[in-house]
């Protein structure tokens, strides 16, 4: 209980440092993460691991809530998604050097393709643009890129999936009576916020990783299927409080296991300075398709991480053997500051864009 109250206190402290320079505290969260390491306050971490695990399934689920199932018949945002993923993929490839083998080397290309899901929906939310064209178009494109994800996930792990994975066919089915459940308790907010979560984390994220798919991806599955409850929007928003709270074991957690000496900082930073190229490849992309400017400028921001899915995958790999632990600590830092760079990028969007504003103006179709 000690180390609880302890991990507890570092956390508000790095986040109120954070407030108090006016950067993201989700930033904070992972320095305090990594300063508690340092004092050895890193022990019995499986204390972080469920409310991490529920924290992020709330956040996809409340996420999957606000994007209706149209939004992804814009064949022009799938076509965008694609050629950027296979640009973004082989750019990497090319300019990276890293001691493995070949095909290892562009899954690790293919995961550092995909952005943060998390940081990217929670600056969104933020900001309160999660509903505006360009947030929209965000999210489309995060859910591509968290499916591609996936599938590197199921590639590396070839065994997940077995015959009783058919069975989540069945759950777009079940979906009317889930409704029906929910307008049953719609007068009682408690209840029906209760079994909001219940839906997230036993349908979408217990359900989908005992039948061998992602537990976030079943999270934000459930939460689209249920995007067309009337009171969706108004769930979400129930939903954002605790998510909150729960969100900060993710990122106090992920700053533990942040590993850092002078090589692996320099390394981290040469693959972080490459999101600037991831960037400005989706900009120009999105401005191809006759967006404004400004409009592909606050989608390019928002993707401009790299993914959790990578820590996932890389964690897997070094377990099995198959990349040094020098590579695994340098992903993991890389994608942590990333989290926090993205943050800070995020926070400032739009000071940014006025500032640059008459320059990128000149590039519009």
């Amino acid at each position: 209980m000690e180390t609880v109250l302890i991990w507890m206190t570092g956390a508000l402290a790095g986040g109120y440092a954070f407030k108090l320079l006016s950067l993201p505290t989700s930033a904070g969260f992972i320095v305090a993460g990594y300063v508690l390491a340092l004092l050895n306050f890193s022990r019995n971490t499986d204390y972080l691991t469920l409310p991490a695990e529920i924290g992020v399934a709330l956040l996809l689920f409340s996420l999957g809530l606000k994007v209706k199932p149209s939004y992804f018949y814009n064949k022009h945002v799938i076509l965008v998604f694609i050629v950027h993923s296979i640009v973004v993929t082989l750019f990497f490839y090319l300019l990276l050097h890293l001691d493995v083998g070949l095909e290892i080397k562009l899954g690790l290309c293919v995961a550092l393709s995909v952005s943060s899901t998390i940081v990217a929906s929670k600056a969104l939310e933020t900001r309160r643009e999660l509903s505006t064209f360009h947030g929209r178009i965000s999210v489309i494109i995060l859910v591509f890129q968290d499916i591609l994800a996936l599938a590197l996930l199921l590639y590396s792990q070839p065994n997940n999936l077995m015959v009783e994975s058919a069975v989540l066919l069945l759950v777009p089915f079940s979906i009317p009576l889930i409704k029906g459940l929910l307008r049953t308790l719609h007068n009682n907010e408690e209840l029906e916020l209760l079994a909001a979560i219940i839906i997230a984390v036993v349908l979408g994220m217990t359900l989908f990783s005992s039948l061998g798919l992602s537990a976030e991806i079943g999270a934000l599955v459930m939460g689209v299927l249920l995007s067309g409850y009337e009171s969706a929007d108004r769930l979400a928003k129930r939903i954002w409080s605790l998510r909150e709270f729960l969100l900060l074991a993710f990122f106090l957690g992920l700053g533990m296991t942040v590993q850092l000496n002078y090589e692996i900082l320099v390394n981290s930073l040469i693959i972080l300075s490459l999101l600037v190229f991831k960037s400005i490849i989706l900009f120009f992309l999105l401005l191809a398709f006759k967006l404004r400017a400004y409009t592909a400028f606050l989608i390019s921001i928002s993707l401009s991480t790299f993914s959790e899915f990578a820590l996932i995958v890389v964690s897997h790999w070094n377990k099995a053997g198959l990349i040094k632990d020098e590579i695994s600590a340098v992903i993991i830092c890389t994608t942590c500051l990333s989290f926090i760079l993205g943050s800070i990028l995020n926070k400032y969007v739009h000071e940014i864009y006025a500032r640059l504003e008459p320059l990128l103006m000149k590039f519009e179709r």
